[in-house]
């Protein structure tokens, strides 16, 4: 269970330090949950989810449905993706939490693989000498075994134009362990219901903030 009393203590705390609500980021292979316990988590906690890529991207997705995957392409494609997001969203923050169902972290992590896949040389240069939207402030990756998340997404009704990425064995299990190199919030999802998959979130999100604090305190103190 979590404490709601303790949340909102937790987002005014946020609030008075940064004069905003945090941005907070569902992250994970695909079929993890993240687009589950993204709404769930915004409807909990009164905030406002936001799906990445967004539906005004929807028609150029279209450029990807080839035989041949254009990876470079995709990352770009994404970044301003996620680029258009922000901008269309940052306002929220004045007024509720938001959070992405997948972000910056999911972006770098996926396409750094991908792109490795396809054999490009100096991978990290390419994701790393580009501009991306502020990091939220926090990240929570849904850690899951990699054939049950392949499973969710081979039942899904519709398949997504990435549908040979999302099935990929090799390429999930990939992104899977460049998730657990982050040093951000993990969770570990496996054989939980989204329920209780959503009190952890909700627990890391006020342990979070609550260290958040007594990190400044303490830097304060020093001062």
């Amino acid at each position: 269970m979590f404490d709601i009393y303790q949340l909102h203590i937790a987002f005014k705390v946020f609030y008075e330090k940064f004069g905003r609500f945090p941005i907070i980021a569902i992250e994970g292979i695909d079929g993890s949950g993240k687009s589950t316990i993204s709404e769930k988590l915004a409807n909990v906690i009164g905030g406002i989810c936001v799906h990445t890529p967004s539906k005004e991207f929807t028609e150029i997705k279209s450029i990807f449905e080839t035989d041949e995957k254009y990876y470079l392409a995709r990352f770009y494609f994404y970044l301003s993706s996620i680029w258009y997001s922000y901008y269309s969203n940052v306002g929220i923050i004045k007024n509720y939490p938001l959070i992405y169902d997948r972000y910056t972290l999911s972006t770098r992590v996926y396409h750094s693989v991908l792109l490795y896949h396809l054999g490009v040389k100096n991978t990290s240069c390419i994701i790393n000498n580009v501009q991306y939207p502020p990091s939220a402030d926090i990240n929570i990756i849904l850690r899951v075994n990699v054939e049950t998340a392949l499973n969710r997404v081979r039942n899904r009704k519709i398949m997504s134009f990435d549908a040979s990425i999302e099935c990929n064995y090799e390429i999930q299990s990939d992104v899977m362990k460049a998730f657990l190199k982050c040093d951000e919030c993990i969770i570990n999802a496996d054989f939980l219901s989204a329920d209780e998959v959503l009190t952890k979130c909700i627990n890391t999100i006020i342990t979070y903030i609550d260290k958040l604090n007594n990190y400044n305190n303490e830097e304060l103190f020093k001062d």
